[in-house]
């Protein structure tokens, strides 16, 4: 009876011992300014082991609580941090159970001592993004919200802390959201990193999304009194290549006043191709010609001016009025060359191929966002746009004083559209439901005018409805969801129309520990033909060769699956990526021949399918002055059209180095060639390099830096394997080569008291239809 009762007695010993080390523990708390006794909103709540190791990261809400969850029982220190205040650290020794911190106090940064800060950036992986909190030494290290994201090394993300601009290594499309609003790269630039709460990267979009390859959300603060200015400079001192940018905020009470003006200049006179030609006729004989390139000129000129309103009368209600002006000139995108053709092997043709282009387009915002009761949102988003865009291209041949081939193009064109969406959120504890309705109309009028003249008239419109439910189990998060979409089209003298689709979406997220996860996902986007491939129009490129639309062209649909993750050990990281798409009536470019003239145009192909993969490795060194990070990958693709089949495969790498120290930074970012293929043709990317150093002095921030410093040219190689007419085509930019760059950027605010809300929607239409002819 006692060996029972003494066995008895064990069992439960190991038994409550066990559960102790794997019950689920929360971490409660209230954090408040210690001066005015007022909740600290939206200020970081990240979990470490006693060794520093990042187990989770939370923040506080509107009334500066927070909750840590699913904690197990061990040692750990809990950090609480903010701008403008010392972190307060609380040594969690021996936790077992859940614990209720009541109110932790911050200090502002001017009177407290002696404080633990913390120094790395906290990540935090959900089912479907990457939630970051920047860290104090990040932030005071950057300048905009773009060259932020240079020290976090984040998958299939390009960071150009030179030019500050973003994109993905595969080549899909990035949306950038400000508190949840779809923005320009130029709003981006124009955030402080001090209004930066955290970063949330969704590498695995919802239907929400569209068709994006991942999204950026920044979530920033909202002040209610003081204001801030910004600006952005970057200038060449030996070339015409630019980029400004200035913006300024005001807030009043519950009203945020606000501006935004980005401008780039290029004007560059060091620009040429190479090109040669093969044409392959009825009769059986062939023609080859080869361009031998002269320097020309390039020049673009952007700018973007964005004034916005917004007002929160109630913490339930938000509005915001937004009017958008983008402009884009490119009075010069020229080409002169020699030009060698075997059917006149004794002579020397003199080619010019000038073209011009322009483009206006203001466009009006207005959105409302309504929290209900119970954990439920309402969002309506509506925008107005008008895109003017004209274009002029001159291609002529020339030999002694005659001419071979002299062809002239002039488009004007004018589009005028409305996007209204309706979006309706609710939340629960295991999981949140989504559902929403978008619909487009449009309607655009273009006339070609030159050697060939034709008008268009087309009517567009797109409704697109979804429901979505994210939740989890255990450690298994699920996000689940299917869309309609439904497609119209007519044009003026030609057959529309009617298209309906599913877009179905799973994706499945296991992280069975902290530091790792495996997430898979599943999806059906809907692609529709753009308005200048639809055109009825007909347009010479030379005296062989004709660019012709297609209005028969149907929708098609992609099927992607996708593979990611994640394992952190300490201050490495391994992320590895793969996705195969499959695209049944493909609308992919090909090349006929009718008699002696070869048309350019685009029809539903058999079938596109793409395998990209990648690895990236990165690493924190010397106590994170130095971030590196590593990215290889390899894309296969194989095309089968309706008279051709082609495969190929091409391997990339990018290198990035991050070191911060003191006033002090360093990034550079070197990369190979990332080429594409679609169709029969191959698009090649570009080798480059980038470099620049920087000293910060108080609000004011100097940087040094230079385009491809190990580069004496930079040039993009593209081929055709049509069997028609085969070109390999090679552009030279050799101004980009070696160009040393200066910049300067300041951040000022004052008065400035924050509360909370934001925008969490946004459209805009960017497709003029207009279509482009050209070599």
């Amino acid at each position: 009876m006692k060996k029972q009762r003494l066995f008895l007695l064990t069992v439960m010993l190991i038994a409550a011992s066990f559960l102790s080390v794997y019950a689920q523990i929360r971490i409660n708390g209230l954090v408040k300014d210690a001066t005015t006794n007022e909740p600290a909103e939206f200020a970081n709540v990240v979990l470490q082991t006693s060794d520093s190791t990042f187990v989770t990261g939370v923040s506080t809400n509107a009334k500066g609580r927070f909750q840590v969850e699913k904690v197990q029982a061990g040692n750990y220190r809990l950090i609480i941090s903010a701008i403008g205040y010392i972190s307060n650290v609380t040594e969690l020794e021996g936790l077992s159970r859940t614990i209720d911190l009541g109110e932790v106090l911050l200090s502002p940064e001017a009177v407290a001592l002696n404080e633990v800060t913390v120094t790395a950036s906290n990540i935090q992986n959900q089912s479907d993004r990457k939630v970051i909190f920047p860290s104090e030494k990040q932030l005071k290290a950057a300048t905009n919200g773009i060259n932020l994201l240079s020290s976090m090394m984040l998958p299939r993300l390009l960071v150009n802390p030179v030019t500050n601009t973003l994109a993905l290594s595969t080549q899909e499309e990035l949306q950038l959201c400000i508190n949840g609003v779809k923005v320009g790269q130029q709003e981006v630039m124009a955030l402080q990193p001090q209004d930066v709460l955290r970063i949330e990267y969704i590498e695995n979009p919802g239907l929400r999304y569209g068709n994006a390859g991942a999204v950026l959300n920044y979530i920033t603060r909202r002040y209610d009194s003081g204001g801030a200015v910004s600006l952005n400079l970057l200038q060449s001192p030996h070339l015409m290549f630019g980029n400004y940018n200035v913006s300024a905020r005001l807030n009043h009470k519950k009203s945020e006043f606000g501006v935004n003006y980005a401008s780039n200049v290029r004007d560059l006179n060091s620009s040429w191709r190479e090109n040669e030609e093969v044409f392959r006729f009825a009769d059986g004989s062939e023609i080859s010609r080869k361009e031998i390139g002269e320097p020309t000129r390039m020049a673009v000129n952007s700018h973007n001016l964005n004034l916005n309103y917004n007002v929160q009368p109630t913490e339930k209600t938000y509005f915001n009025a937004t009017l958008r002006y983008a402009g884009n000139l490119n009075p010069h995108h020229d080409y002169t060359s020699t030009l060698l053709s075997s059917n006149l092997p004794d002579e020397k043709i003199q080619m010019a191929d000038l073209s011009d282009s322009k483009s206006h387009s203001p466009s009006l915002d207005l959105y409302l966002m309504q929290t209900l009761k119970n954990k439920q949102t309402l969002i309506l988003n509506i925008v107005g746009t008008y895109i003017n865009q004209g274009n002029s291209r001159t291609y002529r041949e020339r030999l002694a004083d005659t001419n071979l081939t002299d062809v002239y193009t002039k488009v004007d064109g004018n589009k005028y559209s409305i996007i209204g969406e309706a979006i309706y959120e609710k939340e629960w504890k295991t999981g949140r439901l989504s559902a929403g309705m978008k619909h487009s109309q449009a309607t655009s009028d273009n006339d070609y005018t030159g050697t060939m003249s034709y008008q268009t008239k087309m009517q567009q419109s797109n409704t697109y409805a979804y429901v979505q439910f994210t939740g989890n189990l255990g450690k298994l998060n699920y996000l689940a969801g299917v869309g309609v979409n439904r497609d119209w089209l007519k044009q003026e003298g030609q057959e529309g129309y009617e298209t309906y689709s599913f877009r179905p979406r799973l994706t499945l997220n296991y992280a069975p520990v902290n530091n790792f996860y495996v997430r898979i996902g599943g999806q059906v986007e809907n692609n529709a033909p753009s308005l200048s491939e639809l055109s009825a129009v007909e347009q010479y490129i030379d005296s062989w060769q004709m660019q012709r639309g297609n209005p028969s062209l149907d929708p098609y649909q992609l099927y992607k699956v996708d593979f990611n993750s994640e394992y952190r050990f300490g201050k490495f990281a391994v992320s590895a990526w793969a996705a195969y798409m499959n695209m049944p009536k493909a609308i992919m470019p090909t090349i006929t021949r009718e008699d002696d003239l070869f048309i350019h145009t685009f029809e539903n192909q058999k079938r596109m399918q793409k395998l990209w993969s990648s690895l990236t490795l990165s690493a924190r060194l010397f106590h994170d002055i130095v971030n590196l990070s590593f990215t290889g990958g390899a894309n296969h693709y194989l095309s089968e059209g309706n008279t051709y089949k082609h495969k190929y495969t091409s391997l990339y790498y990018r290198v990035s180095l991050f070191a911060n120290y003191k006033q002090w930074s360093l990034m550079f970012n070197q990369y190979s060639a990332f080429n594409n293929f679609w169709g029969e043709q191959k698009k090649g990317g570009e080798n480059g390099q980038e470099l620049l150093v920087t000293y910060r002095h108080k609000s004011w921030n100097f940087g040094a830096g230079m385009l491809n410093p190990f580069s004496n040219e930079l040039k993009v190689r593209s081929d055709n394997r049509n069997q028609y007419v085969s070109n390999t085509r090679t552009e030279f930019v050799n101004d980009s080569a070696q160009m040393f760059l200066l910049q300067v950027s300041w951040n000022f605010s004052f008065g400035r008291k924050h509360q909370s809300a934001g925008k969490r929607l946004n459209n805009t239409d960017n497709d003029s239809g207009v279509m482009s002819v050209g070599k």
